[in-house]
């Protein structure tokens, strides 16, 4: 055996980039290339107002890699990262000023699982209780 062999040492191999999917459900909320939206499991409501939706979508990548891609994707879409959570699964919380995006990334050892969560910011005017009249 030679000693060549055991003193390599295994260089960290980079991961490939994600491309982000063509057609999204939100238009400015990206999706890596190649994960499928599990209908059963998501819900979308728009109006000419406002949009509140939670998408599920699962598809193969490291969690790292699609972190790294919404840090990447999510600026060119005018959302502005407010924290990064990870403590097991990965939370990424973006907002713009109206709106705020949750995106929630679970891994399986098969699967990884990226939860998009947008909805309206709550804002003073929608927390306002009307006055009631003194008597």
């Amino acid at each position: 055996m030679s000693s060549k062999s055991q003193d390599t040492k295994l260089e960290p191999q980079s991961q490939p980039k994600l491309s982000s999917a063509n057609i999204l459900r939100f238009e400015d909320v990206p999706i890596p290339l190649n994960f499928k939206l599990l209908v059963n499991e998501s819900f979308i409501f728009e109006n000419s107002y406002s949009r509140i939706g939670i998408l599920k979508y699962s598809g193969r990548a490291t969690a790292e890699q699609v972190v790294e891609f919404y840090k990447e994707q999510m600026p060119l879409h005018y959302w502005n990262l407010v924290n990064i959570l990870e403590y097991g699964r990965r939370i990424l919380n973006y907002e713009k000023p109206q709106e705020s995006c949750i995106i929630t990334i679970e891994t399986s050892v098969t699967k990884t699982t990226v939860i998009i969560s947008v909805a309206p910011k709550i804002t003073k005017q929608t927390t306002q209780t009307p006055k009631s009249s003194s008597k």
